[in-house]
C-alpha cells in the first residue's frame, strides 16, 4: 500500500463550512499535513490508487485527530473502530483498509462516523463517495512532459457536486504551491501552464488528483467536527525542461 508521503489530513477553509451540517464543497486545498486548530476536529477517510507501468497499489486510510487534549473517545468508521494514539495536546485515530475493504465506501456508498466517549455527546453523520474511484486517463503512465509547454491532466469520472485537487510532486521537494490546483466543482481536465510549474525540478513528477467531499458539524458548543472523504489515483510522468 502506498500513499504519497501520506498527505492525508484534509482541510477546509472557513468559507467552505459556513453552513454547518450540509455537504460543502472546497475551496482551498483537499488536503494538508497540519493538525486542525483548537476548537476544530477532523475525521476523515482516504482512498489512494498508485499506478506504474508495472504495478498497482491500491488501499484506504481512516484517520481522526480529536482536540483538545485529554480525550478517551471510541471513533468508527462505517461500524471499524479506529486505535487511538495520544499525545499532549491531541488524540489521534487511525486504521490502514485494504482496497476492498467493506469500511471503505469510495464509489458512490456512505460513509458512517461516529465517536462516542469523553470528547464530546455521542455524534453520528456521513458522507457520501464521488461515484467511483478516481481515475487519470492523461498523460498516459510514464509519458513525456515539458515544463516550458505544460501540459493537460484529464480525469475520469466527473461528479460536478465533488471537490477536485491537483497535485504536482517532484522528486527533490515532492508538492510545490506552484504545482497544485484545486476546485470547488469537478472540472475534468486542467492545463498547467510552463509557470505553474516553475519551481518543479526535471525528472520523475507524480501527478496526484483526488476528489471529495467535506461537512463541518458542530458536536458541542464550542467543539465542531470537520468530516472529509477523498478518492484520489496517483502516476509517475517525466518532466523534461
Amino acid at each position: 500500500m502506498r500513499f504519497h508521503r501520506m498527505l492525508f489530513m484534509l482541510v477546509c477553509i472557513a468559507a467552505a463550512c459556513s453552513e454547518r451540517g450540509a455537504n460543502q464543497r472546497l475551496t482551498g486545498p483537499l488536503y494538508s499535513t497540519g493538525a486542525p486548530g483548537a476548537t476544530t476536529s477532523t475525521f476523515g477517510v482516504r482512498h489512494h490508487r498508485y499506478r506504474t507501468s508495472t504495478d498497482t497499489t491500491e488501499g484506504g486510510f481512516a484517520s481522526a485527530i480529536l482536540k483538545p487534549d485529554s480525550v478517551v473517545s471510541t471513533v468508527r468508521l462505517n461500524g471499524l473502530t479506529l486505535s487511538a494514539t495520544p499525545s499532549a495536546t491531541q488524540v489521534q485515530y487511525a486504521h490502514a483498509l485494504a482496497a476492498n475493504s467493506t469500511y471503505l465506501n469510495v464509489a458512490g456508498g456512505m460513509n458512517v462516523f461516529t465517536i462516542s466517549g469523553a470528547w464530546a455527546p455521542a455524534f453520528a453523520d456521513s458522507l457520501p463517495g464521488p461515484t467511483a474511484k478516481t481515475l487519470i486517463t492523461s498523460p498516459a503512465i510514464g509519458a513525456t512532459v515539458s515544463r516550458s509547454s505544460g501540459f493537460t491532466i484529464s480525469w475520469t469520472p466527473t461528479t460536478p457536486s465533488a471537490s477536485v485537487v491537483i497535485s504536482l510532486a517532484d522528486t527533490v521537494l515532492g508538492p510545490q504551491s506552484c504545482g497544485m490546483k484545486h476546485f470547488a466543482s469537478d472540472p475534468g481536465s486542467v492545463t498547467f501552464s510552463s509557470s505553474d510549474l516553475s519551481c518543479l525540478t526535471t525528472g520523475t513528477l507524480n501527478i496526484i488528483v483526488e476528489r471529495g467531499f467535506t461537512k463541518l458539524d458542530s458536536v458541542a458548543p464550542t467543539k465542531f467536527i470537520r468530516l472529509i472523504l477523498g478518492s484520489a489515483d496517483e502516476i509517475p510522468v517525466t518532466l523534461i525542461p
